[in-house]
């Protein structure tokens, strides 16, 4: 008997091969989309230095708001004092 026919009533299991899954051997699908393409590289590297200066010009904005809210805080605190000084009896 032929044992790699695997017939029934042999005593030895058939060796079958098993796909294994995952891309295929040298992903030959890599390159078809051009996401790393030097084109799509520089323009995300466009995008990214983008961000980065709207990220540091919001972070001087909320600085310069902050400041400018402290100082009408102070403001409204010196005005709540000298109405408060004034409208004392002596």
């Amino acid at each position: 008997m032929n044992a790699s026919k695997g017939l029934v009533g042999e005593c030895r299991p058939v060796l079958r091969h098993k796909n294994k899954g995952g891309a295929p051997r040298g992903n030959r699908n890599a390159y078809r989309h051009g996401v790393y393409s030097a084109e799509m590289q520089a323009r995300q590297a466009e995008i990214a230095a983008a961000l980065k200066r709207a990220k540091s010009l919001l972070r001087l904005v909320d600085r310069i708001l902050r400041k400018r809210r402290k100082a009408r805080a102070m403001r409204a605190a010196q005005r709540a004092a000298a109405q408060a000084f004034t409208a004392s009896p002596q």
